[in-house]
């Protein structure tokens, strides 16, 4: 496929990216770069801790640049400009890893595996997503290309210093690098040597650049990827945010994000690990190796989570992929039923991912979305606008969907009392803040607790004028409400 075909389709695919998938994305890329660019902006507090890079938001921020440049900026360019930018940088991943595809593992498996790739929801759903997860899938892509599945592949000095940038965006992204440093070295030692000479200082320029990104960020000299090992690592500070079992990747993740692409490429992997000599080790199973090691690691950390395994995820898909062209190109049937079970097989994939895809992208936690943006222009008609944001911690979109500078005042993550005792924490919250009574707006989430508030809420001018943006799935006795209520003041 041409590359600007896969633009365009990426492009398309942000755009349908109506609905929320990560806090994340705002809090550890859009916000910080919104305040880059705009001068106001949220760091929580992994930018205090300086446990972040400041690469991927300063790189955001250059979409931002230019939305104010031909003063574009509002919060719908604001917020789609992101996914836009880093829609091109998947698309760029996906054209050079499919080109590596049908070199190496041949057209049928190109073809099989770009429609894998094209029509898994979960693809389509965090593609273009501004998490880190997702730009250290790109770069893993890209140092594909230059990877030397054969011995004559120039150039192959580059995913060293792929690698190295991915590390320093996110230092977990080591291991989807590990084992290809150490199969080159393993197939080709003369090689990898070699190929130091130029992958040494590169990196080190890499390095040093990044350093100074991180310096003009925060205005004083920070290791950040130390940082980061530190705390998630040695510190197993992370497991604070929730621990699963180590099995967590394998009977939920998988199974959600590939739906049933995720037997076949099971059994492809299985049927791979099976080697020993130098001379088997082909692309397949290089790629075989370097999604099962990263699994073993990510699964033997107490702190899980699905994004995680965002950089595998397109790799699991191009192996299921091959498994397919390889299941159709040695069996015995007839071309006749081969084309049935081709057409078969595609009407099977298409179902569920469509189904996925029109849910997650448009109504899954799609309230905390909608409010937002709803809110965002009407905050722009009051001329002295101020909110209060009674949610759970870092939940919603702050200043890069509003889009405005304002005061803001919300609920810290280490302050639960609200949620325990809402009329309680905002008689104590109004009798402390000086500013409480300038709040024009309230957005609210979880409608069951309106009714214990709604008492003082009025007595502080806040009558009639409701909106409720109800969620899906809906909250039941065991699930936490996530609709949102905008409240306004009425004695403006």
């Amino acid at each position: 496929m041409k590359f600007v075909y896969l633009v365009v389709y990426r492009w398309l695919c942000s755009f349908s990216s109506q609905a929320q998938y990560h806090p994340d994305e705002y809090y550890q890329t859009m916000e910080f770069a919104h305040g880059l660019q705009f001068g106001y902006g949220m760091a929580t507090w992994e930018f205090q801790e300086k446990i972040r890079s400041c690469i991927y938001p300063l790189f955001i921020s250059t979409a931002f640049t230019i939305l104010e440049y031909f003063q574009w900026d509002n919060p719908t360019t604001i917020y789609f400009s992101a996914y836009v930018l880093q829609g091109f940088v998947t698309a760029l991943g996906d054209f050079l890893f499919l080109k590596i595809i049908k070199k190496e593992l041949g057209k049928k498996a190109y073809n099989w595996s770009l429609f894998f790739l094209m029509t898994n929801w979960f693809y389509i759903y965090t593609g273009n997503r501004a998490l880190t997860n997702t730009v250290e899938m790109s770069l893993l892509h890209i140092a594909y290309y230059f990877y030397p599945w054969r011995k004559e592949q120039k150039g192959v000095w580059f995913y060293k210093v792929i690698g190295v940038l991915s590390f320093w965006i996110r230092p977990s992204g080591l291991i989807f690098y590990f084992t290809l440093i150490i199969l080159h070295f393993y197939r080709y030692p003369k090689e990898f040597m070699m190929s130091l000479r130029f992958s040494i200082p590169s990196s080190i320029l890499v390095v040093t650049l990044s350093i100074y990104a991180d310096y003009w960020c925060y205005e004083e000299f920070s290791i950040t990827p130390y940082n980061f090992i530190d705390f998630n690592v040695l510190k197993q500070a992370s497991a604070q945010f929730g621990i699963e079992r180590v099995t967590f990747y394998l009977y939920w993740c998988c199974p959600f994000m590939l739906t049933h692409a995720c037997i076949p490429a099971a059994l492809f992997i299985l049927s791979r690990l099976k080697f020993w000599k130098r001379s088997a080790l082909t692309a397949d199973k290089i790629l075989v190796l370097n999604t099962v090691f990263p699994l073993i690691m990510l699964s033997l950390n107490p702190h899980k989570e699905e994004r995680f395994i965002i950089p595998i995820m397109p790799t699991l898909l191009v192996l299921c992929g091959t498994a397919v062209a390889e299941f159709f190109e040695y069996n015995r049937f007839s071309k006749q039923n081969i084309r049935r079970l081709q057409i078969l097989l595609v009407v099977e994939i298409l179902l569920p991912n469509i189904m996925g895809l029109f849910y997650f992208t448009y109504w899954f936690m799609g309230a905390m979305s909608y409010g937002m943006r709803d809110l965002a222009y009407e905050l722009k008609t009051y001329p002295n606008p101020n909110l209060l944001m009674l949610i759970t911690c870092f939940q919603f979109r702050m200043y890069s969907q509003i889009h405005l500078e304002m005061p803001v005042k919300y609920i810290d993550c280490s302050d639960d009392g609200f949620f325990s005792n809402p009329t309680e924490w905002l008689k104590y919250y109004y009798q402390l803040a000086p500013d409480a009574k300038n709040h024009t707006h309230i957005l609210l989430i979880n409608a069951f607790l309106y009714p214990h508030m709604d008492k003082f809420i009025e007595s502080q001018g806040f009558t009639g004028d409701v909106t409720f943006i109800y969620n899906n799935p809906p909250a039941t006795k065991d699930t936490i409400d996530l609709t949102t209520l905008i409240l306004r003041r009425s004695n403006l």
